[in-house]
């Protein structure tokens, strides 16, 4: 190999940074500097130099270097080394004019200056040099590997993905692509680079009014990145002075940012004035966004099928184009909604290659071969071998692919990837619009009151820490639990507590034994743990569960969901409780989370729903040897389960014949609410990482034949409004806008909004997050448990979500423990935060996880428990000052079950005019709350209340005042034959 390629190949080291002559180690005699012989030609001097630099002496280097370019000013390679030994001394300066004065040379010698040139600007963070500089070092020599890999680095993070294809495309002419630069090939659009560093990098992109194609891609990665980070003013800002001559993208970017804020006049204006005669699909989807807000779903439809079919591959555009047409009523629209779903599979699987040790092939094979797999079934075939090429490369001990390659590589020759296209049929009607009027329904003309807590846990003498097991290994089960169930035992109406505990990891040893806990409410004064003396206390991995009363004697029982087993404890009616055997309740073996009890199949009797999440325990070590809680992408989900009360103190398992078992099942909350009016309770279940499910109550009213349809996705509720999968966990279901209709709020992952889905009929849901307000509060958090509850007594549900990260980020990047936040709603979907000024509690950094609503002094104000891994459980006592303006509900069944599980109250007003609908809670995040119902009154008047019940029975209750009990803060028992009972509080 002669000197010329040598010093080529030796300068496409600085990609690390370090090239030969950068070692900062120095020998024992790197300081002994022999002066040059003043008789020394050029040709000589040059060979000295480069043996000290063979000996680390990179003085004695420069000193020879210099002596030849005093020479022979010309030199090429003397001037190559210099600068690099220049660069590594901090004088980028010398360097640069070094290696710029190198005009005539080889081909190799020509790039290796122009890419050493580059390397500085990257250094400079001058992002538009360094590509030129780059792309000239290609210029001189095509086969330079280097400077393509760099223009990858530089257009992912520019976001061109045309652009980062062609370097693609080039280096792997020459080698093999790597994991990661596969991973960029699958998703050119969603690269990875973090977007605070496009942002921070290019900041001042807008700084020139330079209109070169470069100069204009790299403003587009700007406001790429803002979008992303949700900085829309600041799109707006510098997109303000848009000209007939911007170009479309910019003018997409806008138009977005307008969407985005909600201020769709805005974007309708521009994109009426946009004569831009370069069109981009940003635009066509703003539009099309813009149409729906104007209820013009043709226009809407025309706008979404252009922007998918210029981008097929971007997942915001499927889904959006699948939403319209499910909307209209086309059938095609499944198939669209079904891409949308692997094409978000297909992205956060491949991100994870960004993520994972490129290094460690046992953590690239599963991730690899799971992105072959979703390639296939988007009919990307060339791209499924190709990973599968990737996984026999690198992976001496994995299956052999060769036939499957095959087999993938004829379905390109026969038949070309498909894009589903549906054409529109003319529907009978557009779902979406809400069935009922809310002309008769009441708003609250209340004045918001103050939300105020305060912590009375040690007051009361209530003391439970959750335990998590605690082995610094980061199992995934350590960051969930736990939960609270609120169950008056023993019927003297006071609520006590049940707290399921955690214990050691199965194989991990950890030292003491947890059991878990219960806890009685001495008649809203004190709390008393009765655990042994109510024959309770188990010693597995609890995590939640649920409180209903399977046998309809009319004392609750206890559901505890586990790792293993999960237990059933029957209410003895003695104060005591007898666990059911496992041939009686057939209690699964996988680790299951959050649970709901309802009458599904119509029998009078409460069945349970319980959602799972994986089988396994596994862990994930780091190249240091830490460890971090694994991807959920990482394990299988474990199917849920749908338990049949068979009245004879049995259950039976119907997953499968009910159809909720599906896979990817990754349940974490579950709420059962009658979603569509139809008498039937629904099923909704928040999943981790995967779409979320809604399960329709298709149930034989005549055979009691239990059956669900997942409809989830053409519903709208089981991603966000762009189509991305969240890592749901909490959720709520109510009346959150005063339609009648049932909505639900999820809570979800750090950096993911909390999200509002507004029922709209016709099992339609709209994602109102960003106009609820709550979208860009939950952003910076981590949501778990969540509880609704009119908490300042203004007739108006309030919302209350308990914070915390799941590991300790030791980059300090990402936030661990977290305050809780509270939530003011106005009764029409709209919500402000209000937690400064909600008490001490909600300005603590904690990791709170489950959260239940009680009212346990009987004071009609809604208190909260909540559950923490890091300090002791919360007692959080309603301190409002409106108590009196507020009564309690309790429902007693006698034709539907007997605590009238599903039923729903409304409350009619003289003008004739109704109330929100109220519901009993039945389900959350592992927790359960009390199932009273705290109604908000006006003092004056007695009160008319309808309560619509599972059998389909419509009663109508009167309370009001009596000669010694005040209708405000009295309690009232209303039952299924009409009677309405009443007592003070």
């Amino acid at each position: 190999m002669n000197r010329t390629v040598w010093i080529g190949i030796l300068g496409l080291l600085v990609v690390a940074c370090i090239v030969f002559v950068a070692v900062r180690g120095r020998n024992d005699d790197a300081n002994v500097v022999d002066q040059p012989a003043p008789s020394v030609d050029a040709d000589k001097a040059y060979e000295r130099a480069v043996e000290a630099l063979d000996r680390n002496q990179i003085d004695l280097a420069r000193i020879w270097l210099e002596k030849v370019l005093d020479d022979e000013p010309s030199h090429v390679m003397a001037r190559l080394y210099l600068g690099q030994i220049k660069r590594d001394s901090g004088d980028a300066d010398a360097a640069r004019e070094l290696w710029s004065s190198i005009t005539i040379g080889t081909p190799e010698e020509l790039a290796t200056a122009r890419y050493l040139e580059g390397m500085l600007a990257v250094s400079e963070s001058d992002i538009l040099e360094s590509e030129r500089l780059f792309v000239t070092a290609l210029e001189h020599n095509p086969d330079y590997l280097e400077p393509h890999e760099q223009l990858v680095n530089v257009y992912r993070m520019q976001r061109r993905p045309n652009s980062l294809m062609d370097q693609l495309k080039e280096i792997k002419r020459l080698r093999p692509l790597t994991p990661l630069e596969l991973s960029l090939q699958t998703i050119p659009l969603r690269s990875g680079y973090p977007p605070e560093e496009t942002f921070k990098v290019l900041q001042n992109s807008f700084a020139t009014g330079d209109t070169d194609p470069a100069s204009i891609q790299q403003r587009a990665a700007y406001l790429d990145a803002c979008l992303e980070l949700q900085q829309f003013d600041e799109i707006l800002q510098l997109t303000k002075n848009v000209q007939q001559s911007t170009p479309g993208i910019i003018l997409g970017y806008r138009a977005l940012a307008f969407v985005e804020l909600r201020q769709f006049a805005e974007a309708d204006a521009m994109i009426r004035e946009s004569k831009s005669s370069e069109s981009d699909w940003r635009l066509r989807f703003a539009e099309g966004r813009v149409a729906e807000e104007q209820e013009k779903w043709e226009r809407a439809r025309v706008c979404f099928k252009d922007a998918y079919q210029a981008e097929p591959n971007e997942r915001t555009n499927t889904y959006r184009y699948g939403r319209i047409l499910q909307r209209l009523g086309d059938p095609g629209s499944k198939a669209l909604l079904d891409r949308a779903v692997l094409l978000d599979e297909l992205e956060r699987v491949c991100l994870r290659v960004t993520q994972a040790s490129t290094a460690n092939n046992a953590q690239i094979t599963p991730i690899a071969e799971k992105i072959a797999e979703t390639l296939a079934q988007l009919e990307r075939y060339g791209e499924s071998a190709e990973w599968l090429r990737l996984v026999m490369r690198l992976d001496s001990n994995a299956k052999d692919y060769r036939e499957q390659i095959a087999s993938l590589e004829s379905q390109i020759a026969t038949k070309t990837p498909s894009q589903p296209t549906p054409e529109v049929h003319p529907p009978t009607h557009v779902a979406g619009n809400p069935s009922n009027s809310t002309d008769q329904i009441r708003q609250s003309t209340q004045m918001p009151g103050r939300i105020q807590f305060r912590d009375v846990a040690g007051e009361v003498g209530l003391d439970f820490q959750y335990f998590n097991g605690d082995t610094g290994k980061e199992h995934l089960i350590e960051s969930m639990g736990g939960g609270v169930f609120v169950i008056d035992f023993d019927r003297d109406g006071w609520e006590d507590l049940y707290f399921p505990q955690g214990s050691s990891i199965p194989g991990e040893r950890v030292a003491g034994e947890h059991r878990d806990e219960f806890w009685r409410n001495l008649g809203g004064e004190r709390f008393q743990q009765i655990t042994a003396a109510a024959s309770l206390g188990a010693t597995g991995y609890g995590l939640g569960g649920t409180v209903f009363d399977f046998n309809e004697d009319g004392f609750d029982d206890v559901l505890v969901t586990n790792m293993g087993r999960n237990l059933l404890y029957m209410n003895n009616g003695d104060g005591t409780f007898s666990e059911l055997s496992e041939e009686s309740f057939p209690g699964g073996s996988a680790m299951s989370t959050s649970a709901t009890a309802a009458d599904f199949n119509g029998d009078q009797l409460l069945d349970l729903y319980i959602a799972n999440y994986v089988q396994e325990l596994k862990t994930c070590p780091q190249p240091d040897g830490s460890y971090l809680p694994c991807d959920p992408d990482s394990f299988t989900g474990e199917p849920d389960q749908l338990l049949i009360n068979l009245g004879v103190g049995q259950f039976a398992d119907l997953s499968e014949l009910a159809g909720i078992q599906l896979e990817n099942s990754k349940g974490l909350g579950v709420i059962a609410a009658d979603f569509d009016e139809d008498g039937r309770p629904d099923i909704y279940v928040a999943n981790d990482g995967v779409p979320n499910f809604l399960f329709i109550n298709e149930t034989d009213s005549e055979t009691h034949t239990v059956r669900f349809r997942e409809w989830g996705l053409q519903s709208g509720s089981a991603v966000d409004e762009l189509g991305r999968s969240q890592a749901g966990m909490g959720l709520v279901a109510a009346d959150f806008n005063g339609d009648e209709l049932i909505d639900l709020f999820v809570t979800n992952f750090y950096q993911e909004y909390n999200t509002l889905y507004l029922n709209q009929g016709d099992h339609f849901f709209l994602d109102a997050s960003r106009e609820s307000g709550l979208a860009e509060f939950s952003l910076p958090y981590l949501g778990f448990g969540t509880q609704a509850a009119d908490f300042d007594g203004d007739g108006r549900l309030d919302l209350a979500v308990a914070n915390g990260h799941i590991a300790r980020d030791v980059t300090g990047k990402q936030p661990w423990k977290m305050p809780a936040q509270v939530f003011q709603g106005d009764g029409k979907g709209r919500f402000e935060e209000a937690s400064t000024e909600a008490g001490e509690y909600f300005s603590e950094q904690v990791l709170g996880r489950g959260t239940a609503l009680l009212d346990w002094n009987h004071d009609a104000r809604a208190d909260l428990v909540i559950v923490h891994q890091d300090r002791a459980a919360v007692l959080l006592q309603n301190s409002n000052d409106r108590q009196s303006e507020t009564i309690s509900l309790q429902l007693i069944g006698s034709q539907s079950c007997r605590n009238g599980a599903a039923a729903v109250v409304t409350q009619k007003f003289a003008d004739g005019s109704r109330s929100p609908k109220y519901r009993q809670s039945n389900g959350n995040y592992l927790s359960c709350s009390s199932r009273d119902i705290l109604l908000p009154v006006d003092t004056a008047e007695p009160v008319e209340l309808t309560v619509h019940w599972p059998s389909g029975r419509v009663t109508t209750h009167v309370v009001a005042s009596g000669n010694e009990m005040p209708l405000t803060g009295s309690r009232w028992m209303l039952l299924e034959d009409g009677r309405s009972l009443g007592r003070a509080r």
